[in-house]
Formats: structure tokens, C-alpha cells, sequence
């Protein structure tokens, strides 16, 4: 099964600032997308269960939770909650004929409360908002849930659990910071996934500052070296300059360290344009239009709307190989690549896509985080 391979358990530092989850109803929401009627409310337990469209696990999950809805519905309210637009969420169901409770958290408000870092992710909650269970979702089982029935507290109206928030970025929440004609956002969090795309003319990258600055200034994960376990989401408002300018700025003012540069030259295997190249559009894989989102599973990778620069600094990581594109292709191509016996990725690169590939001394940039 295919498991999502950005997302990693981060660590916790203080803000200056109010840190979400802080002072907030348990669950906190941006949207609704199909709200349960009142009556649905008066339940003894909450199940929010977190998930995302383009997530094959959460989807393979939904059957066995519609089991539980069909036996402990009358105690429990199952609500479903992305962080994707809502239009999204509503377009999924309509073409997959769902009809779920469901909602959107675009802020990551209740993510990142309680510590999301992989799904599907499932938090049940009794009437007073407490923890009773949380885990995978498929892993609550009707035993579980009897279990805790046996000794349930009396129906009360969930809504009390709930608060709809719809403006994301809120002062006591999102610190700020401008460098010449460019704005960025940013707030120090805890258990936040690593993830990064562009959408509505941002930048949006989440994680710790390692995986931020390998994606702000384009290089591997592993040209990285950065000691400092803090973790971030940081937007870039689109402006006149590069978004690897306002992140300097946010290194030394906002998180007090300093970026050097340095190169070394190692060996790598270099791609080149071919002739008669076959390299798929970017309708394959659709995982998360416009985020340059990636699957993997212990085999092969499913890289989505990426440039083959992209492309091959995701291969730079996963494979023990290092790859570098010469050429000039800014194209946007969906990738499904085979990254773990290191013959069978290079025939697929010369036979199957007709790159032209040879191995070399190359000089590559490397960047060292430090107070």
C-alpha cells in the first residue's frame, strides 16, 4: 500500500504568541462542506476522522467506518475533515456519490492540535471534548467503541465542541514579515506535516526548517545540514522577487540563524534531454494539482505535476544514487518511477523515458543551517 513519505513527527518549541489548539473549542473549522442536521448533534461521542481526496488509504478506510456509523451511529457522530478547499471536498463527493458529514480545517488549526502527521488520522472525543481514542482510522474497531459505550456519560449537544473560523490568518496566531515587495506568514507549531506547493499566488511550505529550506532553495533533502528541530508554517506571498530572498531574511530575523552556502564536487548520474523523449502529462497521477505531491512505496514513486529538476531532487533522496538535469525542459510532466534497485531506475530512465544519462564529477551547492 502506498504510504505518504513527506510526512514526519516533528518536535514542539514556544511562540511569542498565541499557539493554536490554545484557548480553542476541540475542534476548530474553516468550513462546512455537508454539515450534519441539528439532531445529529446530541451524541456522546465525536469521531473526526482527518483525510484528503487524493489519499488512496483514507478512501479505502470509508468503508469500514460506514460499518460503525451503521452500528453505534445513534452514540457516535463520524465527521469527516480535510484541509483542502471546500469546492474540492464537494466535487469528490459528488463524483464518487458519497454522502458523509464533512469539513474543511484550510487553517490546520485542528491538524496540528492534535498532532496529525500522517492519514488517515482518527480522533474520538466524548461530550466534554476529551481524548478517548486516537490513531489510524481503520484501526477503531467495533470492540473499541463498545468497550467505551459500556460506560458513557449521557447525549449532549456537540455543537458546544465545535467553532467555525473562517479568516485563517489571525494576528495572535501568524507573525509577519516583509522584505521589499514580498510578505510572509509564518507560525512555529508542533506535529506538523511536511508538505509545500503554490496556490492563489503563494507559497506555502510546512515541516521543520531543514525540509523548508531544501524546497525554498530547490536543492535535496540531503544537501541540507541543520541541527535546529523547529518547525514551521511559512507562506510567501508571490512578488517581485524570489521567495529564497524573504527566506533569508526569516532564517536571521525570525529564527536568529545563519545560512552559508558552499559546494563540493561529488559524483552523480547526469540527465540529459533525448530524442524522442516519453514522459507522461501531468493528468496521471493527480495526487495534489499544483503541490508537487509524492507517494511512495517500498518500490516505486508517484511524483505529481513536477519539472524533471523537481523530479530528480526527490530521486536525489530517495535513491543512494545523486541525479542532476542539464537542459532546459521547464515542462511539468507526473512521474512513476522505481527508485529501489538502482539498475532497474536507470534502465527506466534511458529505455522507458530516452533521457540520455551518464555518470560524472559534478560541483553541487550544500547549505548549513546554524545559530
Amino acid at each position: 500500500m502506498l504510504k505518504i513519505r513527506l510526512l514526519f513527527v516533528l518536535f514542539f518549541l514556544g511562540f511569542s504568541f498565541t499557539t493554536i489548539g490554545q484557548e480553542e473549542k476541540p475542534i476548530v473549522l474553516t468550513d462546512w462542506v455537508n454539515p450534519p442536521a441539528d439532531s445529529q448533534f446530541n451524541k456522546s461521542f465525536i469521531f473526526v476522522d482527518f483525510w484528503a481526496t487524493w489519499c488512496g488509504p483514507c478512501i479505502y478506510a470509508m468503508p469500514q467506518i460506514d460499518l460503525l456509523k451503521k452500528e453505534f451511529g445513534d452514540d457516535v457522530l463520524f465527521l469527516y475533515v480535510s484541509d483542502e478547499p471546500a469546492s474540492k471536498v464537494q466535487a469528490f463527493m459528488e463524483k464518487k456519490g458519497k454522502d458523509f458529514y464533512s469539513a474543511v480545517d484550510n487553517s490546520k488549526m485542528t491538524h496540528l492540535k492534535y498532532g496529525v502527521n500522517s492519514i488517515p488520522y482518527g480522533v474520538l472525543l466524548d461530550r466534554d471534548g476529551e481524548i478517548v481514542w486516537e490513531g489510524q482510522s481503520a484501526e477503531l474497531s467495533p470492540r473499541i467503541l463498545r468497550g467505551l459505550l459500556k460506560n458513557k456519560k449521557s447525549k449532549r449537544d456537540l455543537k458546544d465542541l465545535i467553532e467555525l473560523k473562517k479568516k485563517i490568518y489571525v494576528k495572535d496566531i501568524w507573525g509577519e514579515l516583509t522584505h521589499n515587495e514580498t510578505e510572509l506568514k509564518y507560525m512555529k507549531q508542533k506535529s506538523i506535516s511536511n508538505e509545500y506547493g503554490f496556490e492563489n499566488g503563494e507559497y506555502y511550505y510546512s515541516g521543520d526548517i531543514k525540509y523548508i529550506a531544501s524546497k525554498v532553495y530547490e536543492i535535496p533533502l540531503r544537501n541540507v545540514a541543520c541541527d535546529i528541530n523547529q518547525s514551521f508554517v511559512v507562506k510567501i506571498k508571490s512578488g517581485y522577487e524570489s521567495p529564497n530572498e524573504v527566506f533569508k531574511k526569516f532564517l536571521n530575523e525570525v529564527c536568529k540563524l545563519k545560512a552559508n552556502w558552499r559546494t563540493e564536487i561529488v559524483d552523480a548520474y547526469v540527465l540529459e534531454d533525448g530524442s524522442d523523449m516519453n514522459l507522461m502529462n501531468t493528468e496521471y497521477t493527480d495526487l495534489n494539482k499544483g503541490n508537487n505531491s509524492f507517494l511512495a512505496d517500498d518500490m516505486n514513486v508517484l511524483i505529481d505535476n513536477s519539472s524533471i529538476s523537481e523530479m530528480t531532487t526527490i530521486m536525489s533522496d530517495l535513491s543512494e544514487f545523486r541525479f542532476v538535469y542539464i537542459g532546459n525542459d521547464q515542462n511539468r510532466y507526473d512521474w512513476d518511477i522505481h527508485y529501489k534497485y538502482n539498475n532497474l531506475t536507470l534502465e527506466q530512465f534511458t529505455d522507458e523515458m530516452n533521457f540520455s544519462l551518464s555518470k560524472s564529477r559534478v560541483e553541487l551547492k550544500f547549505l548549513n543551517i546554524s545559530r
